[in-house]
């Protein structure tokens, strides 16, 4: 009798192959991981209010803060732990902003071709010859208000040419050969799943030039 070969789904062997198998996946994962639990433990691991100014200024780190305490008589431990929420929360929301903004741009490369994929690649490579970390930092101090929602959209304003050349590339570098509306629109849906267009490469791309040569 023939051993049966068990089929996984999808989305298990990308992760157990790109995932699971990469350490530097793991660590980046375990970190997450790590500061999202800060910020959800945060009162239990924070015992003074962040905002509190009851204590001196400028004491030393002790038992009592682990940090020290600011100019203020804010506790700096306090500060840190409650502000790992903010970080997470500006990380994900800009993030996510930045991915549609650059998804759209690589998207509309990859389908339209040509002179509108020529005058996209040239705004992004724009945005990367700019330093992102200074021009946003330019752009805050211009802001008459800098909030929570304020950063979340200068970061992901100013930062999604990464994103968008990411998708460009696989689109237009990887499978520039392909010609035809169809092969257009599947590669570029394809380079939205990121890992997954890593995949795909291998999985499709080999079928999908027999056929064309048939």
């Amino acid at each position: 009798m023939q051993k049966q070969t068990k089929h996984y789904p999808g989305w298990f062997v990308v992760l157990r192959k790109y995932i699971l198998r990469n350490p530097r996946a793991l660590i980046g994962i375990f970190i997450i991981l790590f500061f999202a639990a800060v910020a959800i433990f945060a009162p239990q691991l924070a015992a003074a209010n962040p905002k509190s100014i009851e204590f001196f200024p400028w004491e030393k780190p002790s038992g009592e803060h682990i940090l020290g305490t600011n100019s203020y008589g804010q506790d700096v431990f306090s500060q840190v732990v409650y502000g790992a929420r903010v970080t997470l929360l500006v990380g994900i929301l800009a993030g996510v902003l930045t991915s549609l903004i650059g998804t759209a741009v690589g998207l509309i490369a990859g389908y339209k071709g040509g002179a509108v994929s020529e005058v996209l690649m040239r705004i992004v490579d724009v945005f990367l010859a700019i330093p992102s970390l200074a021009f946003t930092i330019v752009i805050a101090s211009m802001l008459p208000k800098m909030t929570v929602t304020s950063t979340i959209l200068v970061i992901g304003a100013l930062n999604w040419g990464s994103v968008g050349l990411f998708g460009f590339d696989c689109v237009a570098f990887l499978f520039g050969g392909q010609t035809g509306m169809l092969s257009r629109v599947i590669y570029t849906l394809v380079g939205l799943a990121g890992i997954w267009c890593i995949t795909m490469l291998f999985r499709e791309k080999e079928p999908t030039e027999s056929g064309g040569q048939a």
